[in-house]
């Protein structure tokens, strides 16, 4: 069933906030098959009023727009193109308001239009594994600090080339294929969402586990006869190493259905 929402609509609500200054230009060429990405800023940062993308996808860009994960965007094959973004936001500009701000970017700079749609695609469901779960229960009050580019100049490596995480610390690198994933005092709904960025296809928490935990994930491929040369795919190393199933399950999912869009952005 189609649901006609155009983009327009989805600004209506923003009450006059817009960005004050925005800047926006195709990022600069890379000869390296190693792109960085960046976001930076925001609402909810430490820098509220200066937001800024360094090599973002147009995909990535309606990702934060309409608060939707990647395999739930149509019609955009925007890997290639990316973007250097630079744009001050008001005092006190919320979270919700600040994506709305994007939606009317979007359609503003990019000539972009949508609508949503209720499609059944293949997902997974999290569930307890027959054994029950392997993950330690977080310890209640402890501050959690997320690992990010910006400080693994101070981060000692192992033997394979992974960071080592400070105990009570979240972290994710990958290493030649291979990744390593440690995270502390998440709900199943957090990981369920992790899951679900890992897979591209939707992940229900159906765990009936409550409160946080910390666990740590290495797994590499996606291929399902569990293993291959450099580590345990990722199915099989939930069910292995977490003590948890990914089951899968198909699901009505509402998706973002990009209908027009115009990969040079107007001026300002």
């Amino acid at each position: 069933m189609k649901l006609a929402l155009l983009a327009a609509l989805c600004v209506q609500c923003l009450n006059g906030q817009e960005f004050e200054v925005v800047s926006i230009k195709p990022s600069a060429p890379t000869s390296s098959r190693r792109i960085r990405v960046t976001f930076e800023g925001g609402p909810g940062t430490p820098d509220p009023t200066l937001f800024s993308c360094r090599n973002c996808s147009l995909s990535l860009l309606v990702m934060r727009a309409y608060d939707v994960e990647y395999d739930r965007v149509a019609g955009l094959d925007s890997r290639t193109e990316l973007y250097d973004m630079a744009a001050k936001v008001p005092q006190g500009v919320t979270k919700d308001q600040f994506r709305v701000m994007l939606q009317k970017l979007l359609s503003d700079r990019f000539k972009m239009s949508l609508h949503r749609e209720t499609k059944q695609i293949q997902g997974y469901e999290l569930v307890v594994g027959k054994n029950g779960p392997k993950m330690k229960k977080s310890v209640a009050g402890e501050t959690v600090q997320e690992a990010t580019t910006s400080n693994s100049s101070r981060i000692v490596l192992d033997g394979e080339g992974f960071p080592i995480f400070p105990p009570g610390q979240s972290g994710y690198a990958s290493v030649n294929g291979r990744a390593r994933m440690q995270v502390a005092n998440e709900t199943m709904d957090q990981l369920a969402g992790r899951l679900e960025n890992q897979l591209d296809m939707p992940v229900i928490n159906a765990t009936d586990l409550a409160g946080r935990y910390d666990y740590s994930l290495y797994f590499a491929g996606l291929s399902m006869d569990g293993t291959d040369d450099a580590g345990p795919n990722l199915v099989f190393a939930v069910q292995s190493q977490l003590g948890l199933r990914l089951q899968p399950m198909k699901a009505a999912v509402s998706i973002v259905v990009i209908d027009h869009v115009d990969p040079v952005p107007a001026e300002n």
